[in-house]
């Protein structure tokens, strides 16, 4: 499963890696580049593994004072570990981890030390293949945290799928707007028959103004929201929202599965787009669970209220925390990945506390009724 490393293009990504990294020091945190070569070369003799990144967050949580608290992989990485299909780009290798539907990438799986299935580290990936992709993301969010922000900054994108069987997407999407009321004004966009290109010409619009986040419930593919194709990856290049990033979060299947070789996912596309596009996404990298999903969706949106200002690693990893107590599917602790800056601050409507990263309040998990696979796109 492995290949030697050679002389990947990973050097070409130090310098915008150096770039984000300076600026988390003018936002007060330490920050260190570490060229994931120099990893293979301590941790697995030169060869590219992923489990020697597992290994060097294990050391550095053991050695390093304070310990990481955030991991951000700078690189794309596929399952074709040995470039058997010629696509090339498997700059920092995934850790594919079983689950009841199939092999996929796990990041968090990457930052759990500890083996309870919850990262200790808040971990997070721009798949970049090249320097200029991880540069134009540094270059959002360089404008994204230097915004003062308006008006667009307490809007929340609601999305829903059409209603199919046994599942009331609409219904579920409406079930989370109290928890982010108080903090964000809905805009809600929901599929029904025929409603597909009006749907898609509001969002597009409603993108490219601006928001603080994004949420979407309903079925997903590798490249899109709904099968009709409410969002799709060819849609990120033409979005122009450069500073007016929302934070999207989906509960869908699939839409963060950069692994495929020779494929970009809807998730990735979205957080490279030049232009616009989102300052990170928290969605699956497999197949995802239809009432498991609306309960870490739930968990998450009510941690979210109450932290206003905190940073989306730590809403992601507390929430995965609270999840994986309560005795829910824990495969998707494994699929659901964060694409973008771990250490990101949210924007909202209401003054930040400022300190981005405070403790965050003990929750409860909820319980709803029995889980249902949710099905891909096909």
């Amino acid at each position: 499963m492995s290949q030697r490393f050679g002389k990947l293009p990973f050097a070409d990504l130090l310098a915008p890696a150096r770039r984000l990294a300076s600026l988390r020091q003018q936002h007060g945190l330490r920050a260190s580049v570490v060229d994931v070569a120099d990893v293979m070369a301590e941790f697995s003799n030169g060869i590219s593994d992923p489990r020697a990144l597992q290994a060097f967050l294990k050391w550095t949580s053991a050695r390093w004072s304070p310990k990481p608290r955030y991991v951000l992989l700078a690189g794309l990485g596929t399952f074709d570990y040995k470039d058997y299909l010629g696509f090339g780009g498997n700059l920092v290798p995934p850790l594919m981890v079983s689950t009841p539907s199939g092999l996929f990438a796990s990041d968090n799986h990457l930052a759990d030390l500890d083996g309870d299935g919850v990262p200790d580290m808040a971990a997070g990936r721009v798949p970049a293949v090249t320097a200029g992709e991880l540069d134009a993301y540094v270059s959002k969010i360089e404008a994204y945290e230097a915004s003062d922000g308006g008006d667009w900054k307490g809007r929340a994108l609601w999305l829903a799928d059409r209603a199919s069987a046994g599942a009331d997407f609409p219904g579920q999407a409406e079930s989370l707007v109290p928890d982010v009321s108080a903090m964000y004004s809905p805009d809600r966009i929901y599929l029904t028959d025929g409603t597909i290109t009006a749907s898609r010409a509001q969002l597009m619009a409603d993108l490219n103004a601006g928001a603080g986040i994004m949420n979407y419930v309903g079925h997903g593919g590798i490249d899109r929201l709904s099968a009709d194709g409410l969002l799709v990856s060819s849609d990120a290049a033409t979005l122009t929202n450069r500073e007016r990033l929302p934070f999207m979060t989906a509960l869908t299947c699939t839409i963060n599965r950069f692994e495929v070789p020779g494929y970009s996912s809807l998730g990735g596309d979205l957080v490279k787009g030049p232009n616009g596009g989102m300052s990170a996404v928290w969605a699956p990298t497999g197949l995802s669970l239809d009432s498991d999903a609306h309960t870490l969706g739930d968990i998450f949106y009510t941690r979210l209220a109450s932290a206003p200002g905190a940073r989306i690693g730590d809403l992601v990893r507390e929430a995965l925390r609270v999840y994986g107590s309560a005795g829910w599917e824990r495969s998707l602790l494994s699929v659901y990945n964060l694409l973008g800056d771990p250490a990101i601050t949210l924007k909202a409507a209401p003054a930040s506390t400022g300190g981005g990263g405070a403790p965050l309040p003990e929750i409860e998990s909820p319980r709803r009724g029995a889980s249902r696979l949710h099905p891909p796109t096909e």
